[in-house]
């Protein structure tokens, strides 16, 4: 007999849906939710910094699964439909379309969000973050348009980023508060050969210092440090 159980996982990145993937490859039976905030298919991150970034991949080569996957298993996949409250005592979760769902089972899969930037300037035009494929495309288009690149944050991300805008012939900033890259993560002496992997492909490196604020007229225009040094 079909179980009448309900999985519900919010979140619809590779986690949400390996989920999902993992829960009917276990034999589970029941109802599968996976709500996505985003309107599209499940993807994976760390293209939209490299080759989705640089324009050598289509956003839809970072899917998770290929077209027709959630159907073929079941799986309700709710795109563009973001989990707005969560009643875990009553076991229902309110979407922000209206509808509601009640659950079993409920996973969390929703990720992280991007720290914004607090420094005075940071809500000018042309200051970018990272997260979704419409963030990549769109910093895609900027970087194209742009003849400098100022990075703030040498983590992954950032020096990902900073080595694709490189590929794509801008000229390339590099700002870290910290005296490496990847410094909190991999320590100071890999750091440093990531900094001089940076250096030998002509990205300008600002590590020590943070950013003190941004400048500009109706965009950005400069990064100013805390010792007072504008790129």
């Amino acid at each position: 007999m079909a179980s009448t159980s309900t999985l519900l996982i919010i979140g619809g990145g590779l986690a949400g849906a390996k989920a999902a993937e993992a829960a009917r490859e276990g034999g589970f039976e029941g109802r599968i939710v996976l709500a996505a905030e985003e309107a599209r298919d499940p993807y994976e991150r760390p293209p939209l910094s490299k080759d989705v970034l640089r324009a050598e991949k289509e956003p839809d080569s970072a899917r998770v699964h290929e077209s027709g996957f959630y159907a073929e298993h079941s799986i309700d996949l709710l795109t563009g439909d973001a989990v707005i409250s969560l009643d875990a005592g009553g076991k229902r979760a309110q979407l922000r379309s209206g509808e509601s769902v009640g659950f079993d089972v409920a996973v969390l899969a929703t990720g992280a969000a991007p720290r914004k930037l607090t420094v005075p300037g940071a809500d000018l035009a042309g200051v970018h973050y990272l997260r979704t494929v419409e963030d990549s495309l769109a910093l895609q288009g900027a970087i194209k348009s742009a003849s400098r690149v100022a990075v703030i944050g040498a983590g992954w991300i950032g020096s990902e980023v900073a080595a694709s805008a490189r590929e794509m012939g801008a000229e390339v900033v590099l700002i870290e508060p910290l005296q490496a890259p990847l410094m909190r993560v991999l320590g100071a002496e890999v750091g440093g050969m990531f900094s001089q992997l940076h250096a030998d492909h002509a990205v300008t490196m600002r590590l020590g210092v943070g950013a003190e604020k941004l400048e500009g007229g109706s965009a950005v225009e400069r990064v100013v440090l805390a010792d007072g040094q504008a790129n």
